[in-house]
């Protein structure tokens, strides 16, 4: 198992999905601190450190999140499906469902990865901000485990979602379908995060974990997303042979 894993992130190097690890939670901070600037931080007096972070949280946890995920686990597959590397794969003396263990494995420690470049970006970027603008208030120490604290419910609250999004990349050679169905999934959160209904959609309780102002649907959001992604590891992984159209 351990000579599997250092080969597959072996694999990484120089992949889009080593990239986005980096390229992804940046991309938001950039937005964050753009829109500030556009602004000449004048917003800072109404929303605050506090009111900043949050509005960056959920940008994460609605939108980039989401498809980040989506974009992993179709980069992660797809360097077999181009390759045609899963013969080979399947050819060592390795089981089918341990492979599938340490691609899931690894799909969740580059988002675990990329939550902590998120919060720690955030942070470095709001303390360097507020020492160079003038009349900016200082980082209140408290945000700093109030940041981590809401970026990684987001990861717990998308563990279902980042499951589901693997074993679909993992069945389908095809690397365009799963990121649509990504897509797809992240624009009927509006509606369905909304509503009642929200309990029923996986791809809503990253949001209602990070954004939500109920401390217990939060809670709800991130026990349900944990214990759905173990019953359906436990189901996939033994099947995982079957699922590439192998018997």
């Amino acid at each position: 198992m351990i000579r599997l894993f250092r080969a597959e992130i072996g694999k990484l190097k120089g992949t889009l999905a080593a990239l986005m690890v980096l390229l992804g939670p940046l991309a938001v901070i950039a937005f964050i601190w753009l829109l500030a600037m556009a602004k000449n931080f004048t917003n800072m007096e109404s929303l605050g450190w506090n009111g900043l972070l949050q509005f960056g949280t959920v940008t994460w946890a609605y939108l980039v999140f989401p498809l980040l995920v989506a974009l992993q686990a179709a980069a992660l597959c797809n360097i077999e499906h181009r390759t045609d590397g899963w013969k080979r794969l399947f050819a060592l003396p390795v089981r089918v469902p341990e492979v599938f263990l340490v691609k899931l494995a690894i799909l969740f420690a580059l988002m675990a990865a990329a939550t902590l470049v998120l919060a720690a970006g955030f942070l470095g970027s709001s303390w360097l901000i507020s020492m160079l603008v003038p009349g900016l208030p200082p980082l209140e120490a408290s945000l700093v485990g109030w940041m981590f604290g809401k970026a990684f419910a987001c990861l717990a609250g998308g563990a279902l979602m980042i499951v589901l999004h693997f074993a679909l990349s993992w069945t389908l050679d095809s690397f365009v379908f799963p990121i649509a169905v990504g897509v797809i999934a992240v624009m009927s959160v509006v509606q369905v995060g909304s509503s009642e209904y929200w309990v029923w959609h996986p791809w809503t309780w990253g949001m209602m974990a990070t954004a939500s102002s109920e401390p217990g649907r939060a809670v709800h959001a991130m026990l349900l997303a944990a214990g759905l992604a173990v019953l359906a590891i436990a189901l996939l992984a033994p099947a995982a042979r079957r699922l590439r159209g192998q018997s």
